[in-house]
């Protein structure tokens, strides 16, 4: 089977998809996207952008909130935004800094077949992907 992005099922696409259809067929298959990014969307990047940062310094020995602190540095579309994404960075590190992890890996993509339940065959159609945010012990 060749792969291509159009038969790649991810959690986005196939959440798209249950809203509408028609959008899951703009959006993934014809490549449609908007022309400005709505602030849900934009706030989310950031704070992923953040979090990478964050779990690859707890990752490799370096200072987790201030490699988080700096990834997101003026990236925010306003002042506010700015302060609200910085301030969860600040109590996500406060409340989990304390603990012991074992990080293997972070932002990891992924590429699986899709397997029918009752015949245990893959899909020829369709193959399972997506991003692991951060896979621990």
């Amino acid at each position: 089977m060749e792969e291509s992005v159009s038969n790649l099922l991810t959690h986005s696409r196939l959440a798209t998809y249950r809203k509408c259809a028609r959008r899951e067929w703009h959006s993934y298959v014809e490549g449609w996207r908007a022309v400005v990014d709505g602030d849900a969307l934009l706030d989310g990047a950031l704070w992923h952008r953040g979090m990478e940062a964050l779990w690859l310094a707890m990752r490799d020995g370096g200072d987790a909130l201030d490699a988080a602190l700096a990834a997101v540095g003026g990236r925010a579309r306003d002042e506010w935004a700015q302060i609200r994404i910085e301030e969860l960075l600040c109590g996500y590190h406060a409340r989990w800094s304390g603990q012991t992890y074992r990080i293997l890996d972070v932002e990891r993509e992924f590429r699986t077949p899709l397997i029918n339940p009752e015949t245990f065959a893959a899909s020829r159609t369709w193959r399972l992907a997506g991003k692991i945010d951060a896979n621990i012990l």
